[in-house]
């Protein structure tokens, strides 16, 4: 593997990896993956587009356990660190659909610390993406969700996050994310193996995560 980690279509789109010398010194590394991980970046920026964090994780329930959870948002407090979450706005065609804009906070007893989210992509059952509406610092923040059938059962979830906060402030918050999205990504993957095994008692269940 070389020193720059990126795809030959993330180079001709100008994305770079963390061992670039254009970078600061201190960020060199710290968004290379790992030896004998996929060669797609974890975390990386593109001058076009800002910074982009992937995390994968591996589940052993149906794509469609998997996006019951994910694009329910009274489910969250059942697999996720979001112990606060409702919403604030139904979207169309459901009431969790395009336009829904959610609340989501880690304590239910400080209601004004929380993040307010709109659904901007609902395509049940393999593409969930919302936009950062209040909550944090960050410029332009989307993520998208994507499920995928895995062969001989299970699903993988691909969950990515782009924003655009400049700067040193921006970096920071890149190895924020980069964490987040790896957290939510596979404690999605735990909940759902739960989900399906309370529904079928006599079944498997486990998972693996991938970023």
């Amino acid at each position: 593997m070389g020193s720059r980690v990126v795809s030959s279509a993330a180079e001709r789109s100008g994305c770079l990896a963390a061992s670039d010398s254009r970078l600061p010194r201190w960020c060199q590394g710290l968004t290379a993956p790992a030896a004998g991980l996929p060669a797609n970046p974890i975390g990386r920026y593109d001058y076009d587009m800002g910074h982009l964090a992937r995390a994968r994780a591996d589940s052993s329930a149906p794509v469609e356990t998997v996006w019951r959870l994910l694009s329910t948002v009274n489910s969250w407090p059942t697999w996720s660190r979001h112990k606060l979450a409702r919403l604030e706005r139904a979207g169309s065609p459901t009431a969790e659909g395009v336009g829904a804009i959610r609340v989501l906070g880690l304590d239910p007893g400080k209601p004004s610390k929380v993040n307010r989210e709109e659904v901007v992509a609902f395509d049940p059952p393999d593409h969930f993406a919302y936009v950062l509406l209040s909550g944090m610092p960050l410029q332009g923040y989307r993520a998208d969700v994507t499920l995928e059938a895995r062969p001989g059962g299970g699903c993988r979830i691909t969950w990515e996050s782009r924003f655009s906060t400049p700067g040193w402030r921006g970096w920071g918050w890149a190895l924020v994310v980069r964490w987040v999205v790896r957290r939510w990504s596979s404690d999605l993957a735990r909940g759902a193996n739960r989900a399906a095994s309370h529904a079928d008692p006599g079944g498997g269940s486990g998972w693996a995560s991938t970023a």
